[in-house]
């Protein structure tokens, strides 16, 4: 199979994949280039504003360890 063949049925699954606000990634313009090589494939999408989720990710919601209380100190 062609690379180039490889890379448009890569932008094709792609195009089954919904962004937020709309719309596929393999039409989205932040989707980079496929570049297909014998050991491996890559592509980059860049994140715009707005398309973030709507809650923010685990690590920012984490609290302050608490502090052992009195009677667990002794």
């Amino acid at each position: 199979m062609a690379d180039t063949d490889l890379a448009a049925q890569i932008k094709t699954a792609l195009a089954r994949v919904e962004i937020p606000g709309g719309g596929d990634l393999a039409t989205y313009a932040g989707l980079s280039e496929i570049i297909v090589t014998p050991g491996a494939i890559a592509f980059a999408i860049a994140v715009a504003t707005g398309m973030k989720p709507p809650s923010a990710p685990l690590a920012t919601k984490r609290k302050k360890p608490r502090k052992p209380s009195a009677a667990l100190a002794r």
